[in-house]
């Protein structure tokens, strides 16, 4: 089954679902991965508009896609989990923080997913990480207490206590220090990279590819953002995997279609 992986969204659902669109018409997808990281980016936490615009986005198009047959997992990522544990980060949405949660849990998110015997989560899974049933299933309100933990355990390369971090915060410098033996393949988001570089999955001790790529950084004149990353898919099938391009780093006008939907000023002042 030909499975699409996509990276963080971080409020661009409105400009990478398009993209996504393309590639499952031009390579037959069955199966797509989202790895998390729905919600929040830089100067957006004032935005309740936006937020909730764009997670209704979302929730319309999964719902559209599974009724052509379509599989959809939606993995949880760290900057989904504090809205439905109420633990707010400086990063976080500061009002209706209730109607993310709740749009948040009708996407069924779930903490991690095994395909192929490759293990898909928003962070990567380090030595020592068992991957508890319960990951595997979307959340309910009873996972919740056990979500709240997860998402505190963040890592001391992110200014938390834990070792290498839960699934949720594992970077990949630190999964090369202590790799899970029990789970070797695995692919991730989290981390941001300016492509998708498969020159660690055939890497004997830790084979992993890092799939977030649609990053957009700040600047200071309109149109306010840039592009970080070359905003690839990954494809995989039968543990094969390639990189999708989409060209959304050679199309300016999604830089403006961003800046418009966050109420930037794009020819002038914020």
């Amino acid at each position: 089954m030909k499975t699409l992986i996509v990276g963080d969204l971080h409020l661009k659902v409105r400009v990478i679902l398009p993209l996504v669109d393309v590639a499952i018409q031009t390579q037959g997808v069955q199966r797509i991965i989202f790895v998390g990281d729905y919600v929040d980016d830089w100067y957006c936490q004032q935005d309740t508009e936006l937020y909730l615009s764009e997670l209704d986005a979302l929730l319309a198009w999964k719902q559209r896609q599974q009724a052509t047959g379509l599989e959809i997992v939606m993995l949880l990522g760290n900057h989904d989990a504090p809205y439905l544990v109420d633990h707010t980060r400086v990063y976080s949405l500061r009002f209706d923080r209730s109607q993310v949660k709740a749009k948040l849990m009708a996407l069924d998110l779930q903490v991690a997913y095994l395909l192929d015997g490759i293990l898909v989560s928003h962070a990567g899974f380090a030595q020592g990480e068992g991957l508890q049933p319960w990951y595997l299933k979307p959340l309910t309100p009873n996972h919740l207490d056990a979500i709240d933990t997860l998402e505190r355990r963040d890592s001391i390369q992110d200014g938390g206590f834990d070792q290498t971090g839960s699934p949720l915060w594992l970077r990949p410098n630190l999964l090369m220090d202590r790799p899970n033996l029990k789970y070797r393949k695995q692919i991730f988001g989290h981390t941001p990279q300016t492509e998708i570089s498969l020159s660690h999955w055939n890497h004997e001790r830790v084979p992993f590819i890092d799939v977030d790529n649609f990053n957009l950084r700040p600047m200071g004149m309109p149109p306010y953002v840039a592009f970080h990353g070359a905003g690839e898919l990954l494809l995989v099938e039968d543990g094969v995997a390639s990189v999708i391009p989409t060209g959304w780093d050679q199309k300016p006008d999604l830089l403006i279609q961003v800046a418009k939907q966050r109420k930037y000023d794009v020819e002038g002042d914020l």
